[in-house]
Protein backbone atom coordinates (compact mmCIF):
# COMPACT_ATOMS: atom_id res chain seq x y z
CA UNK A 1 0.00 0.00 0.00
CA UNK A 2 1.79 3.16 -0.94
CA UNK A 3 0.94 6.93 0.07
CA UNK A 4 0.93 5.88 3.97
CA UNK A 5 2.57 9.10 6.00
CA UNK A 6 3.31 9.50 9.50
CA UNK A 7 -0.10 11.04 10.06
CA UNK A 8 -1.64 8.00 8.75
CA UNK A 9 -0.05 5.94 11.64
CA UNK A 10 -0.70 5.07 14.92
CA UNK A 11 0.99 3.47 17.89
CA UNK A 12 -0.64 1.83 20.99
CA UNK A 13 0.95 -0.13 23.65
CA UNK A 14 -0.41 -2.79 26.05
CA UNK A 15 0.59 -5.68 28.27
CA UNK A 16 0.09 -9.33 26.75
CA UNK A 17 -1.16 -10.16 29.91
CA UNK A 18 -4.02 -8.28 30.73
CA UNK A 19 -6.61 -10.70 29.81
CA UNK A 20 -9.38 -10.23 30.61
CA UNK A 21 -9.04 -7.28 31.90
CA UNK A 22 -8.02 -4.54 28.92
CA UNK A 23 -9.29 -1.08 28.02
CA UNK A 24 -8.97 -2.06 24.25
CA UNK A 25 -9.78 -6.12 23.87
CA UNK A 26 -11.22 -6.19 20.39
CA UNK A 27 -7.82 -4.91 19.59
CA UNK A 28 -5.78 -6.86 21.89
CA UNK A 29 -7.49 -10.28 20.44
CA UNK A 30 -6.83 -8.51 16.84
CA UNK A 31 -3.47 -8.26 18.01
CA UNK A 32 -2.71 -12.00 19.09
CA UNK A 33 -4.65 -13.15 16.18
CA UNK A 34 -2.28 -11.14 13.52
CA UNK A 35 1.07 -12.67 15.43
CA UNK A 36 -0.45 -16.06 15.75
CA UNK A 37 -0.88 -16.30 12.13
CA UNK A 38 1.72 -14.36 10.97
CA UNK A 39 4.32 -16.67 12.61
CA UNK A 40 2.42 -19.73 11.41
CA UNK A 41 2.87 -19.10 8.50
CA UNK A 42 6.11 -18.14 8.86
CA UNK A 43 7.16 -21.25 10.44
CA UNK A 44 5.39 -23.64 8.16
CA UNK A 45 7.03 -22.10 4.95
CA UNK A 46 10.31 -22.42 5.85
CA UNK A 47 9.24 -25.79 6.80
CA UNK A 48 10.21 -25.22 10.35
CA UNK A 49 8.45 -28.15 13.19
CA UNK A 50 8.22 -24.96 15.68
CA UNK A 51 4.71 -23.58 16.27
CA UNK A 52 3.81 -19.96 17.69
CA UNK A 53 2.67 -20.61 21.34
CA UNK A 54 -0.31 -18.43 22.93
CA UNK A 55 2.18 -18.30 25.84
CA UNK A 56 5.07 -16.20 24.20
CA UNK A 57 1.94 -13.81 23.51
CA UNK A 58 0.55 -13.84 27.12
CA UNK A 59 4.22 -13.71 29.05
CA UNK A 60 4.73 -10.35 27.06
CA UNK A 61 5.29 -6.94 29.31
CA UNK A 62 4.42 -4.80 26.50
CA UNK A 63 3.32 -5.51 22.69
CA UNK A 64 4.09 -2.00 20.29
CA UNK A 65 1.35 -2.23 18.00
CA UNK A 66 1.13 -0.09 14.67
CA UNK A 67 -2.34 0.75 12.90
CA UNK A 68 -3.73 3.12 10.51
CA UNK A 69 -5.81 6.27 12.12
CA UNK A 70 -8.53 5.11 9.42
CA UNK A 71 -8.67 1.66 11.05
CA UNK A 72 -7.95 1.49 14.63
CA UNK A 73 -8.73 -2.12 15.48
CA UNK A 74 -7.14 -3.56 12.85
CA UNK A 75 -2.83 -3.88 13.30
CA UNK A 76 -0.94 -3.29 10.33
CA UNK A 77 2.38 -4.57 12.58
CA UNK A 78 3.56 -5.38 16.17
CA UNK A 79 6.53 -5.46 18.60
CA UNK A 80 6.95 -7.76 21.43
CA UNK A 81 9.37 -6.70 24.39
CA UNK A 82 10.15 -7.81 27.99
CA UNK A 83 12.75 -7.58 30.65
CA UNK A 84 14.97 -9.96 31.78
CA UNK A 85 17.55 -10.40 34.38
CA UNK A 86 20.00 -12.78 32.82
CA UNK A 87 21.87 -13.49 36.30
CA UNK A 88 18.65 -14.58 37.98
CA UNK A 89 18.01 -17.99 37.64
CA UNK A 90 14.41 -18.20 36.76
CA UNK A 91 15.41 -16.13 34.01
CA UNK A 92 18.24 -18.13 32.82
CA UNK A 93 15.65 -21.41 32.62
CA UNK A 94 12.92 -19.43 30.74
CA UNK A 95 13.15 -20.33 27.14
CA UNK A 96 13.44 -17.37 25.96
CA UNK A 97 17.08 -17.31 27.13
CA UNK A 98 18.02 -20.67 25.01
CA UNK A 99 18.23 -18.43 21.91
CA UNK A 100 21.61 -16.56 23.77
CA UNK A 101 24.72 -18.48 24.15
CA UNK A 102 26.92 -18.01 26.95
CA UNK A 103 29.02 -16.06 25.10
CA UNK A 104 26.60 -13.81 24.25
CA UNK A 105 25.48 -13.50 27.60
CA UNK A 106 29.40 -12.76 28.75
CA UNK A 107 29.64 -10.10 26.27
CA UNK A 108 26.32 -8.62 27.34
CA UNK A 109 27.81 -8.48 30.71
CA UNK A 110 31.03 -6.60 29.69
CA UNK A 111 29.33 -3.70 28.19
CA UNK A 112 27.98 -3.71 32.30
CA UNK A 113 24.62 -5.01 32.54
CA UNK A 114 22.69 -8.27 32.89
CA UNK A 115 19.03 -6.64 32.98
CA UNK A 116 17.96 -6.14 29.46
CA UNK A 117 14.56 -6.08 27.32
CA UNK A 118 14.06 -7.91 24.26
CA UNK A 119 12.36 -6.99 21.17
CA UNK A 120 10.54 -10.07 19.66
CA UNK A 121 8.38 -11.32 17.40
CA UNK A 122 8.74 -8.31 14.60
CA UNK A 123 5.17 -9.06 12.35
CA UNK A 124 4.19 -6.94 9.53
CA UNK A 125 1.54 -7.75 7.18
CA UNK A 126 2.57 -8.69 3.69
CA UNK A 127 0.46 -5.58 2.04
CA UNK A 128 2.21 -3.26 4.70
CA UNK A 129 5.60 -4.23 3.63
CA UNK A 130 6.25 -0.82 2.08
CA UNK A 131 8.20 2.65 2.27
CA UNK A 132 6.61 5.05 4.46
CA UNK A 133 7.95 8.89 3.64
CA UNK A 134 10.71 6.60 1.79
CA UNK A 135 11.32 4.64 5.08
CA UNK A 136 10.48 0.79 6.03
CA UNK A 137 8.09 0.13 8.18
CA UNK A 138 9.55 -2.49 9.77
CA UNK A 139 12.18 -0.03 10.94
CA UNK A 140 9.82 1.96 12.45
CA UNK A 141 8.53 -0.29 14.28
CA UNK A 142 11.90 -1.43 15.63
CA UNK A 143 12.53 2.23 16.78
CA UNK A 144 9.47 2.18 18.54
CA UNK A 145 10.12 -0.67 19.85
CA UNK A 146 13.63 1.28 21.60
CA UNK A 147 11.08 4.18 22.10
CA UNK A 148 9.33 2.06 24.45
CA UNK A 149 12.42 0.77 26.74
CA UNK A 150 13.63 4.09 26.68
CA UNK A 151 10.13 5.08 28.51
CA UNK A 152 10.96 2.69 30.70
CA UNK A 153 14.05 3.83 32.57
CA UNK A 154 16.25 1.24 30.16
CA UNK A 155 18.30 1.43 28.06
CA UNK A 156 19.70 -2.16 26.33
CA UNK A 157 17.97 -4.32 24.41
CA UNK A 158 18.46 -7.66 22.78
CA UNK A 159 17.24 -9.49 19.90
CA UNK A 160 17.52 -12.19 17.33
CA UNK A 161 17.17 -11.03 13.81
CA UNK A 162 17.02 -13.18 11.14
CA UNK A 163 19.70 -12.95 8.93
CA UNK A 164 18.45 -14.28 5.60
CA UNK A 165 16.01 -11.22 5.21
CA UNK A 166 16.55 -8.18 6.08
CA UNK A 167 15.96 -7.85 9.36
CA UNK A 168 19.04 -7.89 10.64
CA UNK A 169 20.14 -5.50 8.57
CA UNK A 170 17.46 -3.27 9.31
CA UNK A 171 18.38 -3.74 13.28
CA UNK A 172 22.01 -2.36 11.73
CA UNK A 173 20.78 0.83 10.82
CA UNK A 174 18.34 0.86 14.03
CA UNK A 175 22.14 0.92 16.17
CA UNK A 176 22.22 -2.99 17.00
CA UNK A 177 25.74 -4.61 17.31
CA UNK A 178 25.88 -8.23 15.89
CA UNK A 179 27.29 -10.33 18.73
CA UNK A 180 27.24 -13.47 16.98
CA UNK A 181 26.20 -13.89 13.49
CA UNK A 182 24.68 -16.52 11.16
CA UNK A 183 23.50 -19.18 13.98
CA UNK A 184 20.64 -21.59 13.38
CA UNK A 185 17.42 -20.84 15.12
CA UNK A 186 14.28 -22.66 14.86
CA UNK A 187 15.37 -22.96 11.25
CA UNK A 188 16.53 -19.94 10.86
CA UNK A 189 19.80 -17.85 10.08
CA UNK A 190 20.13 -15.60 12.62
CA UNK A 191 22.15 -12.75 14.10
CA UNK A 192 21.86 -11.96 17.99
CA UNK A 193 22.22 -8.37 18.72
CA UNK A 194 22.10 -5.94 21.12
CA UNK A 195 21.60 -2.19 21.40
CA UNK A 196 22.77 0.77 23.93
CA UNK A 197 20.35 3.36 23.42
CA UNK A 198 22.61 5.52 24.92
CA UNK A 199 25.76 4.94 22.85
CA UNK A 200 23.97 3.81 19.60
CA UNK A 201 26.22 3.82 16.15
CA UNK A 202 24.55 2.99 12.68
CA UNK A 203 25.58 1.28 9.85
CA UNK A 204 23.68 4.09 8.12
CA UNK A 205 23.38 7.00 10.17
CA UNK A 206 21.69 9.22 7.39
CA UNK A 207 18.92 6.92 7.24
CA UNK A 208 19.06 6.12 11.06
CA UNK A 209 18.41 9.79 11.96
CA UNK A 210 15.48 9.60 9.38
CA UNK A 211 13.94 6.68 10.85
CA UNK A 212 14.67 8.02 14.93
CA UNK A 213 12.73 11.23 13.35
CA UNK A 214 9.79 9.62 11.95
CA UNK A 215 9.36 7.35 14.98
CA UNK A 216 9.28 9.94 17.22
CA UNK A 217 6.70 12.35 15.54
CA UNK A 218 4.53 9.06 15.72
CA UNK A 219 5.43 8.20 19.34
CA UNK A 220 4.70 11.59 20.05
CA UNK A 221 1.12 10.71 20.05
CA UNK A 222 1.14 7.36 21.27
CA UNK A 223 -1.29 5.29 23.07
CA UNK A 224 -0.28 3.51 26.22
CA UNK A 225 -2.84 1.43 27.90
CA UNK A 226 -3.57 1.48 31.56
CA UNK A 227 -1.46 -1.60 32.53
CA UNK A 228 1.51 -1.04 30.35
CA UNK A 229 1.55 2.43 32.01
CA UNK A 230 1.70 0.40 35.69
CA UNK A 231 4.37 -1.38 34.07
CA UNK A 232 6.19 1.39 32.72
CA UNK A 233 5.94 3.52 36.24
CA UNK A 234 7.18 0.09 38.03
CA UNK A 235 10.23 -0.80 35.38
CA UNK A 236 11.32 3.26 35.84
CA UNK A 237 11.19 3.21 39.74
CA UNK A 238 13.71 0.18 39.59
CA UNK A 239 15.67 0.76 36.50
CA UNK A 240 19.54 1.26 36.54
CA UNK A 241 19.45 4.80 36.18
CA UNK A 242 16.90 5.14 39.73
CA UNK A 243 18.94 2.72 41.61
CA UNK A 244 22.01 5.66 41.04
CA UNK A 245 20.11 8.27 41.60
CA UNK A 246 19.00 6.72 44.91
CA UNK A 247 22.80 5.41 46.16
CA UNK A 248 23.59 9.22 45.62
CA UNK A 249 20.81 10.55 47.51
Amino acid sequence: MDGITRDDLSLTVMTGNSFPICENPELKLNSFKHWFEFWLKIYRDQGSTFSPSPADFYRQDFIIIMTLKSRPLEPIGLSLSSIYNLDCAVNQQHHYASFYTSQFIEKLKERGSSTVMSSEYLSLCPEFRTRIEGLSAASILIEGTILNMVACGHHRMICTARADNSTSYLAQIAGYEIFQSDLEKRAFRCDLMHVDAKQRSSVDSVKQQRVKELANSIWERVTICHDAKLRMEFLREHSPASSVSSKAA
